[in-house]
This record gives C-alpha cells, structure tokens and sequence, in this order.
C-alpha cells in the first residue's frame, strides 16, 4: 500500500493505490463458527484520493475457487467473483456450483453513501439445500 496525506491542510487530501495478491480466505474461518470449510483467494487493486474523511476509492476485488461448507443449508463450491469499486459502491458478478448439478449466480449493487443499500440478485438452478433435523 502506498499512500500520501497532507495534513497540513483542512480537508486532508488522500492519494494513494493499495494492492492485495493471494490473501487465503481461510484465515477467516476462525470467526464464522458456521463453517466447516472456508477457502479461496482474494486478489484487489484499488486507488484512492479526495479526502481522509470522505476517500473515492476506484479498483477490482476477485475472488478465485473459493469454497464454502459446514452447518449452512448448502455448499457454495467453485464460486469466482468479481466486483468494482467506483466511489461508495460495489458492482458485484459471480457465481458457483454446489454439488454435482446446482448452480448459481449473484449480481448487484452494494452502495454505502449514506447509508448500507444492498441490491443483489441471485438465481439458482438444482441447488441441492439441507435443513437440519429434516435432512
């Protein structure tokens, strides 16, 4: 990450650019005790400027092979996702397979201007989902 901040000045301008290669998924197993298996890579690039106090940041995250299973109602498996930063938002694309025939996909808008806006939509087809005690 490479960043320079003027803080000499009352709106503290921000430039910079950070870059995340690899970063394994598993590492964050340990705080979601639902899952039993939680593995991908993340890859990003971004830029920021404006300011300290309101950044723009422009860039791509991506999610490669990641996979997930355990006590939730169905294994995301294989999933590649891509999204976009643009400013205060996040242009999401993915999807995934779980078991030998379901699949699924993910596409959307999650913006945080104001407040937290979520709008994604998903379609599955043959998505195989296990409720316990019922399964």
């Amino acid at each position: 990450m490479i960043a320079e901040l003027d803080s000499s000045t009352k709106n503290k301008p921000l430039k910079g650019d950070f870059t995340i290669t690899g970063l394994h998924l598993n590492i964050f197993q340990p705080f979601i005790a639902q899952l039993e298996q939680l593995t991908g890579k993340i890859n990003s690039f971004a830029n920021i400027s404006s300011t300290l106090t309101k950044p723009y940041i422009t860039g791509k995250i991506k999610l490669i092979e990641g996979n997930m299973s355990g006590d939730i109602p169905t294994s995301l498996e294989k999933v590649p996702i891509a999204a976009a930063i643009e400013g205060e938002s996040l242009k999401v694309n993915g999807d995934w397979h779980s078991g030998s025939n379901g699949y699924g996909t993910v596409t959307g808008i999650i913006a945080w201007s104001k407040e937290l806006d979520v709008n994604l939509s998903m379609q599955t087809d043959k998505l195989p989902v296990i409720v316990a005690p019922y399964a």
